[in-house]
């Protein structure tokens, strides 16, 4: 038996005893009062009931979005060594490279060799600079490759 169930069994029970007076204005506003708090205390189950489901949506997604971010991580390890699982090498190279006048930093892919030098332009500002790729060595050189 719910709490509503067993209160309106209380307030047909109040009405049959037949009481009056004062004593029947405070029985009647007791079960009033109780008949409120098991409404509320329902409405409060049933949004409790319905977060417990959007939170075992959530985890669904976030063991998913885990497992992808796993995924990219292993991608990322491949590129950053420049070679695939079969050990194949890739083919084309990226440099990190800072803007001058911006102070952005992207990656290029090296056309030239690292001999001579190269004009290239920043994404972020527009402006064309030139690269001596001799001077970069490799502890400061980032290469990915794709």
């Amino acid at each position: 038996m719910s709490a509503k169930e067993k209160i309106a069994w209380l307030k047909g029970l109040l009405s049959g005893l037949e009481i009056e007076g004062k004593d029947a204005k405070i029985y009647g506003a007791v079960a009033e009062a109780l008949d409120a708090l098991a409404t509320q205390i329902e409405e409060q189950n049933e949004q409790i009931e319905s977060l417990r489901n959007l939170y075992d949506e959530l985890e669904e997604e976030c063991a998913a979005l885990g497992e992808d971010i796993l995924v990219l991580e292993d991608l990322f390890d491949e590129y950053a060594k420049g070679e695939n699982e079969e050990g194949e090498k890739y083919a084309t190279s990226y440099v990190s490279v800072t803007c001058p006048s911006c102070e952005s930093v992207f990656y290029y892919e090296q056309v030239k060799n690292k001999e001579e030098d190269e004009t290239i332009e920043c994404p972020d500002c527009g402006k064309k600079f030139s690269v001596d790729f001799a001077f970069i060595n490799d502890d400061n050189q980032e290469e990915m490759d794709s």
